[in-house]
């Protein structure tokens, strides 16, 4: 069981990669995003005897206000050198300018910040490019901030001729604009005395989907926050190795598959092995759905992808998630095209014929048809139809689920909403579409 609940969160791990939709509206709302906007022509360069030129001074770059204590603050080049043997910026994120600030001997404050005049209602990400280094203990700190939120990050420990190697970090934050109007974006500096110094190129500003969740503030510093990122395991490498997972587990799938008898309309079932093999209860409807769809999925999104174990063939998956889909919807009340192996019916068709659980069975179900729509017939998609129609009605009946301190009936409300999103995808213009809806809100 343990392996089969690794497996699923590989699953669903993998499918949400793509929930969220973003849309880049930094040309809409934010002034000289990559401090392009300051002609160096018309400024003062600044240069030292050491190295040659530091870049070029100014108070705010165009658009942006800058308050607080100001030791060094300057437009940046790639040919510019920085302070404490640092070396060349050399890269730069974006264009060819960045803002750069440094902080000598002293501790205080820096505040860099762009109040953008009309910002729809809606839910947004901030993106900054950013490079930082210190010296002599000065751990400083900056803060992106975003309408009222902010998420802090720590200056990198630098080294003599550090930054021409250096990549730039892309740091985040989400944030909800709950009103139209005005919104402030920007960075507050926490300068440590030592020497340390921070360029900030390619900020950012996008829109996400409004069904987008934005996590809430963590309640504590996790060890593996800027840690575990895309420099350190890729999203394709990632995708590739969940996938892979999968399919290593396939052998097993294979091993505990056993055909069934046809069902009255004659098609071929199969049923994967469990604690209670085929019958009605969950250790035998969930089993067999859960590695239904797995099947299906891997069969979906593997091949070409990933190689399977020698035992196992694309076709051996691809008879496993038709022929265990065909009993999970022929055994449900609302299609009684087969028995289960006790010789009764699952699922929940009302409030007065319902099975504890059966919504999140039925969702295993629904994924899995949805994995193989395309191969299925009009009438196996109406069985879906029936089956998946039947938990979402009960759902519409039932009092929504609570409680309290042991037993607060999330993880309940969680599956239980999650037949109906299901249903809504594989069917949204049905009649009683709007109800569902209403009831999975």
């Amino acid at each position: 069981m343990n392996r089969l609940l690794l497996t699923i969160m590989a699953v669903l791990a993998f499918t949400a990669s793509w929930a969220d939709d973003k849309t880049d509206v930094t040309a809409k709302y934010v002034v000289n995003a990559s401090f392009e906007g300051d002609d160096i022509s018309t400024l003062t360069p600044v240069n030292n005897s050491a190295d040659g030129l530091r870049g070029y001074a100014v108070s705010n770059p165009t658009d942006w206000t800058v308050s607080g204590y100001k030791d060094v603050s300057l437009i940046v080049t790639s040919n510019c050198y920085t302070d404490n043997n640092f070396g060349l910026v050399d890269k730069l994120a974006d264009g060819n300018q960045a803002y750069y600030l440094r902080m000598a001997w002293s501790t205080n404050t820096t505040t860099i910040s762009q109040t953008i005049s009309s910002l729809p209602k809606g839910k947004y990400q901030l993106k900054v490019s950013v490079r930082s280094a210190y010296t002599n203990g000065a751990t400083s700190s900056f803060d992106i901030k975003a309408a009222g939120r902010s998420s802090s990050t720590t200056f990198t420990q630098g080294s003599t001729n550090c930054f021409p190697s250096m990549k730039w970090d892309v740091v985040s934050i989400d944030f909800e604009q709950k009103v139209n109007g005005s919104a402030t974006i920007g960075f507050d500096i926490t300068w440590a005395s030592g020497g340390s110094c921070i360029m900030f190129d390619d900020v950012r500003l996008y829109q996400h989907s409004d069904d987008y969740v934005i996590q809430p503030d963590p309640a504590d510093i996790s060890p593996t926050e800027g840690v575990i990122t895309s420099d350190f395991v890729t999203e394709e490498s990632m995708k590739h190795d969940l996938l892979q997972m999968l399919a290593n587990f396939a052998v097993y799938m294979k091993n505990d598959f056993q055909s069934s008898s046809n069902n009255s309309a004659g098609e071929q079932t199969g049923v994967f092995k469990g604690e209670s093999t085929g019958n009605s209860n969950e250790a035998g409807v969930r089993t067999n759905a859960d590695l239904s769809m797995i099947c299906a999925f891997l069969v979906k999104y593997g091949k070409r992808v990933v190689t399977l174990p020698s035992e196992v063939t694309w076709d051996d998956l691809e008879a496993m998630a038709k022929k265990s889909l065909v009993f999970a919807y022929s055994t449900h009340k609302a299609n009684n095209l087969k028995k289960c192996n006790d010789g009764n019916n699952w699922g929940s068709v009302s409030n007065a014929d319902h099975v504890w659980e059966s919504s999140l069975w039925a969702m295993s179900v629904a994924y899995s048809a949805f994995f193989q729509w395309d191969k299925l017939s009009d009438t196996q998609k109406n069985y879906i139809y029936k089956l998946l129609k039947a938990e979402c009605n009960y759902e519409l009946e039932r009092s929504i689920p609570t409680g309290y301190a042991g037993d607060t009936k999330a993880e309940e409300n969680g599956w239980e909403a999650d037949v109906l999103a299901a249903t809504l995808g594989l069917f949204p213009k049905d009649d009683l579409a709007p109800k569902w809806f209403a009831r999975l809100r």
